[in-house]
């Protein structure tokens, strides 16, 4: 996939210059205004339009991104399968310091050295300590009952969090919130692709995003290559009949903006449309590489929304997934997928108590 970036005077010749050049299977990835400074001290600056966009330049490139997608979507399950836990973190054969209180304590709770080495992963990878203690003693119980340390973590963790587990009872609208950024409208794309070639789902797009630049024509280039219809909420009151009159879909997604938490107004906004809306499911998307603070903040302000299931994205973004364990514990709102890169709609599998546990003892790189 080939990304370039093209900056014009307005919106509508910029979009010109990206179909022109990249033909019309270009994809707009993002776009922005800004103020471009030249001249003496800046004081010739103007408004400029930046438009980054993608096209497949593969060699072996299908005759249409439609069938890119599909072949995509049909080759999935060929994948290799995640890693196992056992296979995730190796026994550690590192020597600690016993003045170390953490060693200390794991002397004292005698928990062997595999249980050991997970726990000082998590708390490595973020996991407060006392969640990881929670999480290796409930492991501890289980594999006094016969089971491995890795199976009884994975139990552990399913104990812990909630997990959505959709197979084909997926509501049939759902609604994508969330804050700026997070990637509401790829994930639209990313879960339609999959309802529509792999499931064979009718699906219907709704955008309440008009607030955006070129939001409506991103996800208008994505209903395109899918073959999907797409309706326009201009204003909130308007999505109740919007849906009511797609009912003859198997699915709809209703992608919405995403503002600054301090609005008041767009949760309020959202909350009274939902609350006309039958069966609206809300799905609440949560960035990965998002401070634990702030992601504690958005999990509670949305939740006026009353969220039935949660999204992580920008899972190959992050360097430490434990604060994810952290704010998910006792939320009450279960996790359904967690997205891992740009990739549609590859990039995004169901989640299950054993691919948090691949996240959260990835090893990455930060230097």
């Amino acid at each position: 996939m080939q990304l370039k970036r093209y900056e014009g005077k307005t919106l509508r010749g910029t979009l010109e210059r990206v179909k022109q050049e990249l033909g019309p299977d270009a994809l707009i990835v993002s776009s922005r205004t800004f103020r471009k400074e030249h001249g003496l001290l800046g004081l010739l600056s103007g408004r400029k339009v930046e438009v980054v966009a993608a096209v497949d330049r593969r060699t072996a490139r299908p005759n249409t991104l439609k069938e890119a997608i599909r072949n995509s979507v049909q080759s999935s399950g060929k994948r290799s399968p995640a890693p196992e836990p056992e296979s995730v973190l190796p026994v550690e054969n590192k020597i600690y310091s016993q003045n170390d209180p953490i060693e200390s304590l794991l002397k004292e709770l005698d928990i062997g050295p595999e249980l050991s080495a997970y726990y000082r992963q998590m708390v490595r990878s973020g996991v407060q300590s006392q969640i990881a203690f929670r999480l290796v003693r409930s492991a501890q119980g289980a594999q006094k009952n016969g089971g491995s340390p890795a199976a009884g973590l994975t139990e552990a963790v399913e104990k812990q969090l909630g997990f959505a587990h959709y197979g084909n009872e997926t509501p049939k609208f759902v609604a994508l919130v969330g804050p700026t950024g997070v990637g509401k409208t790829t994930t639209v794309a990313k879960l339609a692709a999959r309802d529509r070639f792999e499931k064979q789902k009718s699906v219907a797009f709704v955008t309440m995003d008009t607030y955006r630049i070129a939001a409506v024509e991103q996800l208008r280039v994505y209903a395109n290559i899918l073959g999907v219809s797409l309706r326009i909420a201009h204003k909130p009151d308007e999505l109740p009949s919007i849906l009511q009159s797609l009912e003859r879909f198997d699915r709809v997604y209703v992608d919405t903006a995403g503002r600054s938490l301090w609005e008041e107004s767009h949760i309020s906004d959202l909350g009274y449309a939902f609350e006309r809306c039958r069966d609206l499911h809300p799905m609440l998307l949560v960035g990965a590489n998002t401070n634990e603070v702030d992601a504690r903040y958005i999990v509670n302000r949305y939740s006026e929304l009353h969220p039935r299931s949660l999204v992580i994205t920008k899972a190959d973004e992050c360097v430490c997934f434990g604060p994810v364990l952290n704010y998910l514990t006792g939320s009450g709102i279960p996790l359904a997928y967690v997205s891992n890169g740009q990739n549609v709609p590859d990039d995004l599998e169901p989640a299950t108590p054993k691919s948090v546990l691949k996240y959260l003892f990835m090893t990455r790189k930060t230097a």
